[in-house]
């Protein structure tokens, strides 16, 4: 029942649309200009509430009914004193093609709400910081900036989860999660229709436009996640469209226009930072449409939507400048490295647009991605930079010719890129429309830069849906140009290729509508873990710790990990749990227990808190983990309690696999060791260290392994002759500070020593 209250937000939406359409406005203008206000609306209250720190449940629930009443009585007026004669206006399709295409178009439409609706939550980003993030708002009542160690829970533009935040402190529940990103695959298109016809465009081209950015892979698969690339695209859709009706406006544009786009504008800088890089090819569009007739008379509204940009983002700035001392913050998400190019070279945009198109020319034919792949090499050795160049190329990826139609973050969209190259130099002939000049040179200043600023990244494809969509736009109006005779093949044929190129993306790997094991085969929790399924036994162990551990204050400190199904467990395994960090100034005091995902990695045997002293290694098995201070420990008598591989932090020719193993307490992971040496380093006091560890052989020889510490001889192991689980302990010298301990083996080739279990402690605490 207490998912019904997610039913307010979109009630009021309606009620807004309703009263306006029965008062005879264009249907299609009120739609598009409501989800502008309402998205704002959003924005405004939840900042207002955020004040007072009352961004809570119960406040929003009393908020949202208050508003329902009052959106419903003003609608229902309106439909009185208008008497229902508006609705007449309302735009029905003509013909058996129009049918059609309206028809199939629904179909997809359905399609991906039926997977925003079976699943839940499971992008990676999504439960990494879109979801995290909202969370802790709804934890502190506020929108306000907390201490965590993944930036982008912070510094990134927060309309999207804000939105989110609304269904999710409603009902307490995720399973809205997805809706607003396919309410915004399902605004697209009508979107896209009210721009071309903006433009001047057939009925016919309206209809293509749309179709065509149903049909956009990146974009059917983003309609069923948690994201914000689909709503960052609406938003500079919409932008498009007012800069069309500017440019074909008799008169100069009013202040309400101006008001229009400027929060449009604001809406878009406040989902996307891409936004930043997308938009200033259409204001520029825009300013000297708004221009042309007079330009004093462009003043007010280009004043007044200046005004209204700078007053919705200022929030949103202001936290950001305050804690990091930057208005956009500062990306350290992937270990230093940034989004943005470190050099803009001819050479390196270049670089960039190549590797960018490949993405979208790849296709199931492993010998043409092999040629993509040299004939891209060959350029850049012409070039004289590497595929890999550091600085153009995100984090420490390296490029790839990969076809992968049903992964959301890089399925490539093959007809729609080159059906916009193709569009692209046939807007500027003579004999073209006027309108599909400045659209193609928008598209086109848009590719550039995000080619120039961005660095290569594999899931690039979805950050490049507002490109796709635009070039939709322009090859519709192109395609639209074309004589009378061939426009309307034209158009049918542009339009089932466009079905054909989505057809081989009509399901998404991690949401599978018909594909064993689908979402309806599984339970909601166990889809919650589809892209790494282990974390799911590992956050039930995890509750589990921290409930045997009688902790409530929970800091949990990840990069890449995905967070959010441990936060939700916690919240439901553990009562009264609280996360560390919101609000920020609860940080003074230091947590009760340190959860540190580190994606089956191990982990140092102490963690020193800033300023809240020192904190020590406990767990069950690999990954199922926590540091507990040290007084916490001793009084639960976990000194000996570890988990697989635990007290240091890094290894050598160990390599980390997956391998069922009847051990228990054991997730299934183990260390292979089958080269003569390997190492691994940890961190010491000094003195003395204790090696533990389970390994299973493989030979029915007997075998040896020799220990090096820090290049002196410090040992050996025997092992018996026979096969299986062997156990070990054994006491070792350490220096202070960092220390390599190096195992010998001397073996037949092709045998392999696995490790189960490798723990290197002091001991007893002191």
């Amino acid at each position: 029942m207490a998912n019904l209250w997610g039913i307010l937000p979109p009630t009021v939406f309606l009620a807004l649309v309703v009263g306006q359409l029965a008062a005879g406005r264009p249907p299609l203008a009120v739609l598009l200009r409501s989800a502008v206000g309402w998205a704002a609306g959003v924005w405004v209250l939840s900042n207002g509430l955020s004040l007072t720190e009352a961004l809570r449940p119960g406040p929003l629930r009393v908020v949202w009914s208050a508003l329902v009443l009052i959106a419903v009585a003003w609608a229902v007026r309106r439909v009185r004193i208008a008497g229902g004669a508006g609705w007449a206006r309302w735009p029905r399709p003509a013909g058996t093609g129009e049918w059609l295409a309206a028809g199939v178009g629904a179909a997809l439409v359905t399609l991906a709400l039926v997977a925003a609706l079976a699943s839940p939550p499971v992008t990676v980003d999504v439960l990494n910081y879109h979801l995290p993030r909202q969370l802790m708002w709804l934890q502190q009542g506020s929108l306000a900036h907390y201490v965590t160690r993944n930036d982008r829970e912070l510094m990134m533009p927060p309309l999207a989860e804000v939105i989110g935040l609304q269904f999710l402190g409603l009902t307490g529940d995720d399973r809205w999660a997805n809706l607003s990103q396919w309410c915004a695959y399902a605004l697209l298109p009508l979107a896209a229709v009210a721009t071309v016809r903006a433009l001047g465009a057939s009925r016919a081209a309206a209809m293509l436009a749309a179709w065509l950015v149903l049909c956009l892979p990146m974009a059917y698969h983003e309609a069923a996640n948690g994201k914000n690339d689909l709503q960052g695209a609406l938003w500079l859709t919409l932008l498009a469209w007012q800069v069309a009706e500017a440019r074909r406006a008799a008169a100069p544009p009013d202040r309400r226009a101006g008001l229009l786009a400027g929060v449009t504008l604001a809406l878009a800088l406040l989902t996307k930072s891409t936004a930043l890089l997308f938009a200033p090819p259409l204001l520029v569009a825009g300013a000297l449409a708004w221009g042309r007739p007079r330009w004093r008379a462009a003043v007010r509204p280009v004043a007044v939507a200046a005004l209204a940009a700078a007053l919705l983002t200022l929030p949103f700035l202001a936290r950001n400048l305050a804690w990091y001392g930057r208005p956009l913050g500062e990306h350290r998400a992937e270990d230093g490295g940034d989004q943005t190019v470190d050099a803009v070279t001819p050479a390196l945009v270049l670089s960039n647009a190549v590797r960018n198109a490949t993405v979208h020319l790849a296709g199931p034919w492993p010998e043409w991605n092999a040629l993509l792949r040299r004939g891209t090499e060959a350029l850049h050795g012409w070039l004289g930079v590497s595929v890999d160049d550091p600085r153009s190329t995100l984090w420490v990826l390296k490029y790839a010719v990969s076809y992968r139609p049903r992964e959301e973050a890089s399925a490539g969209a093959p007809w729609h890129f080159l059906a916009i190259a193709a569009a692209l130099p046939l807007a500027f002939r003579r004999r073209g429309p006027a309108a599909a000049r400045w659209l193609a040179a928008a598209v086109a200043v848009m590719a550039l830069l995000f080619c120039a600023v961005l660095k290569w990244q594999a899931w690039g494809a979805r950050l490049e849906l507002p490109v796709f969509v635009t070039g939709s736009l322009l090859v519709a109006v192109v395609a639209d140009g074309w004589s009378a005779h061939g426009r309307r093949c034209g158009l049918c044929l542009i339009g089932l290729l466009g079905l054909a190129a989505w057809w081989p993306s009509r399901e998404t790997s991690v949401r599978p509508l018909w594909t064993a094991p689908t979402l309806f085969d599984l339970s909601r929790d166990a889809n919650r873990y589809r892209y790494y399924p282990a974390s799911q036994e590992r956050d039930a162990g995890l509750v589990g710790l921290v409930q045997a551990s009688g902790a409530r204050e929970v800091a949990v400190i990840s990069l890449h990990d995905i967070t959010y199904p441990l936060l939700r467990a916690l919240q439901q395994g553990v009562r009264g749990v609280h996360f560390y960090g919101a609000p920020a100034a609860g940080a003074e005091r230091p947590p009760e227990a340190i959860l540190v995902l580190n994606l089956t990695g191990p982990l140092a045997l102490y963690y020193d808190w800033p300023g809240g002293g020192r904190y020590r290694l406990v767990g069950r098995a690999l990954d199922v983990e926590a540091y507990l201070p040290l007084d916490r420990v001793r009084a639960l008598g976990w000194e000996r309690q570890l988990p697989a591989f635990a007290g240091w932090t890094r290894h050598e020719d160990l390599p980390m696999r997956t391998a069922g193993l009847p051990v228990p307490g054991q997730t299934g992971s183990v260390l292979v060791m089958s080269t003569p040496a390997a190492a691994v380093y940890f961190s010491a006091e000094g003195g003395r260290v204790r090696l533990a560890g389970t390994v299973r052989k493989t030979t029915a020889t007997p075998e040896w392994l020799d220990l090096t510490i820090n290049g002196a001889p410090a040992g050996r192991l025997g092992f018996v002759a026979k096969p299986g689980l062997h156990t070990f302990e054994t006491w070792l010298p350490a220096r202070a500070g960092q220390n390599r301990l190096e195992f010998h083996r001397e073996a037949a080739p092709g045998t392999e020593m696995v490790f189960s279990r490798l723990v290197i402690d002091d001991g007893p605490l002191p």
